[in-house]
């Protein structure tokens, strides 16, 4: 939430309080009731917030209106993982945010960035003409938070990415980075992509010097997930020099790390820490870290990822000798409902 949402939800709440406005005042506590449940409970948030939706079309206040909805979109995207729903429901508050009722509207760009991510997040390279549209959009026509003005150009990259165009990908990495202006939680996840970028060109000493930089960074920014996947592509590096034990000390950092949280990782990580295994003939732990990369896609709902990481498990049973029967057909099950999200 950036800080115009919050000095708008302040205000209001402040004016209701004044005016003895029971009703309105409990528009905002019904937020703060549901959003401390997003991660634990998510289907008991999106019943929360329904009602605070109810409130606020009996009360006829659209802004608020608006703000539910993109907050039960925000669950269904990345805590319920209904991504069919969520995408439904994005490109609606895209297309109701342009009334000029909602002018001035504090979280106006935070409703585009959410289609923005959710076209990402579902199948960037199915919807690569609409998140460029979208992006371009929101640059040419609408007033950009700095936050915002930055993460278009990660957005850029990711999609850079995940379409291969590396030289695209690393200058819009580039171009985050300096937007960013040293600010370290803008600027780790600026590294995180280019040191996706080198290590898919196989420059082991670009990447490490990115991971060493970005290492300081996250650990500035308190990037605890980011920290893990900067150590590992440092301990993949080591491990291709014949620095063993280096590469070793490297990995047993990462791993203590990341047994201490409990959340889920990105993909950047599993890349990294298969990368490792990989590079010392480990096909063992190597699918094994891909088969936990997999239930963490799975239980996010999120296709695209899985179908890339179902690829990379095919690649792997192929190497080692094993059966590739069942894997090959998740993919085709993953790919088919992916496409089915294209009616969007």
């Amino acid at each position: 939430m950036n800080d115009d949402t919050s000095d708008w939800l302040e205000d209001y709440y402040r004016r209701a309080k004044l005016a003895g406005d029971r009703d309105r005042q409990q528009l905002c506590q019904i937020f703060f009731q549901a959003i401390y449940l997003y991660t634990t409970d998510p289907d008991q948030a999106l019943a929360i917030l329904q009602q605070g939706r109810g409130l606020a079309a009996e009360l006829h206040e659209a802004w608020w209106i608006l703000f539910y909805d993109y907050q039960r979109c925000d669950v269904l995207l990345y805590h319920k993982g209904d991504q069919a729903t969520a995408l439904d429901l994005a490109v609606r508050l895209a297309v109701e945010v342009r009334k000029p009722i909602y002018t001035n509207c504090p979280f106006q760009t935070f409703i585009y960035r959410l289609l923005i991510e959710a076209y990402l997040y579902i199948d960037p390279v199915g919807y690569a003409v609409k998140i460029r549209e979208s992006v371009d959009y929101m640059e040419a026509n609408m007033p950009l938070d700095q936050d915002t003005y930055r993460n278009l150009e990660w957005q850029r990259s990711a999609l850079a990415l995940a379409l291969n165009q590396l030289d695209e990908a690393e200058s819009a990495a580039q171009r985050s980075m300096a937007r960013s202006e040293g600010e370290p939680f803008q600027v780790t996840g600026a590294y995180a992509l280019l040191c996706e970028v080198a290590y898919r060109r196989g420059d082991i000493e670009t990447l490490v010097e990115y991971a060493r930089a970005a290492e300081i960074t996250a650990r500035r920014s308190n990037r605890h997930n980011r920290l893990l996947e900067f150590l590992c592509w440092q301990a993949y590096v080591e491990r291709k020099r014949g620095n063993e034990t280096v590469a070793h000390r490297l990995y047993t950092q990462a791993k203590l790390r990341a047994a201490r949280l409990a959340t889920k990782h990105e993909y950047f990580y599993y890349d990294a820490l298969c990368a490792y295994h990989e590079a010392g003939g480990d096909l063992e732990h190597t699918l094994a870290a891909r088969g936990a990369e997999l239930a963490n896609v799975i239980s996010s709902g999120n296709s695209y990822e899985e179908i890339r990481c179902r690829i990379e498990r095919c690649r792997l049973l192929k190497q080692m000798g094993s059966p590739l029967e069942s894997e090959t057909a998740e993919v085709r099950r993953a790919a088919e409902k992916c496409s089915r999200l294209h009616r969007f």
